[in-house]
């Protein structure tokens, strides 16, 4: 899962992407793209991806008011 946190008090848009063994980012590689999101709120994606631990995940935000959180489980 991934969490954005809006603390603005206006909205703004961002950018979730993860890159493959840490690639230079393309567009085939974002979850979200400029999506937006409205002042004073959360939102949450549950993907069910796996990652590799070299994959990277890389967020844009339109402001320094937001804040990112990936949660997940490790399989061996």
């Amino acid at each position: 899962s991934i969490v954005v946190c809006n603390q603005a008090g206006t909205s703004g848009t961002y950018r979730i992407a993860v890159r493959p063994n840490g690639a230079t980012v393309a567009p085939e590689h974002y979850l979200v793209y400029d999506a937006s999101i409205a002042a004073n709120t959360t939102i949450a994606y549950t993907l069910g991806i796996t990652i590799d631990a070299s994959d990277v995940v890389s967020v844009y935000a339109s402001s320094s008011s937001m804040s990112f959180n990936a949660f997940g489980s490790e399989i061996s």
